[in-house]
């Protein structure tokens, strides 16, 4: 059982790899399923043994790549001597610099959830990151609390407010994000909205302010997608 398991395993990462390449080479909408199982050499059967349709193996893809940066993150929230301030800064960093490293596919996951037509993906999508990061900023508020840094009774309806608020700032951003190749402009408002989100975050938790770099770390995240 172990090793079919295992064989499973290893056909399906193989089915997701080489869609992601191609997906960075190629655009989302420009590769076909065709594409994906020519390049490995299954039949079309197979890949629906896998997956339900192609939205769904992006779904995949997306659910694989919100593993890895939750094991990134994980080692932020492990490290004991970081405070509660550190560890937010050094959250949105890594995770930050996992989208800076993906930033193809990213620009291509963007497209598709927000079309029209795929509005159940982007409900999917944004569930999925309260799901994940909502009790990441839980247990920081609380550690905030425990320092004597933070006041609130509702430590995890707070963390769940924190990305509620994100997915709304996110889809702003990513707005941006999809025009900055074409209109280099589009970088002032996309900064003016990372600033929104720090400040945002600072009040709802009573931060001074200037004591979180959302934006000045969004803005060397950005600098290094831009240099690619």
């Amino acid at each position: 059982m172990a090793r079919i398991s295992k064989e499973y395993d290893e056909r399906k990462n193989e089915i997701l790899d080489t869609a992601q390449r191609l997906f960075y080479e190629k655009g989302y909408e420009q590769t076909s399923i065709n594409a994906i199982i020519g390049e490995i050499g299954v039949s079309k059967g197979a890949f629906y043994y896998y997956f339900d349709s192609k939205e769904d193996l992006l779904d995949s893809l997306v659910d694989r790549s919100a593993l890895a940066i939750s094991k990134l993150i994980d080692e932020v929230l492990d490290n004991d001597d970081l405070d509660y301030i550190e560890k937010l800064n050094r959250v949105f960093t890594v995770s930050g610099m996992w989208k800076s490293k993906n930033i193809e596919f990213i620009k291509a996951y963007l497209k598709v959830i927000y079309d029209e037509k795929n509005m159940l993906l982007l409900y999917k999508m944004q569930s999925k990151n309260v799901e994940i990061m909502a009790p990441v900023f839980s247990k920081i508020i609380k550690q905030g609390i425990a320092e004597g840094k933070i006041d609130t009774p509702f430590p995890d309806d707070v963390g769940r407010l924190l990305m509620m608020v994100g997915n709304d700032i996110g889809r702003i951003t990513s707005k941006h994000l999809l025009e900055i190749d074409e209109n280099p402009q589009s970088i002032e408002p996309l900064l003016k909205t990372f600033l929104l989100y720090e400040n945002i975050v600072e009040r709802i938790l009573g931060i001074e302010e200037g004591e979180l770099g959302i934006s000045s770390i969004s803005k060397e995240i950005l600098r290094k997608m831009m240099s690619k």
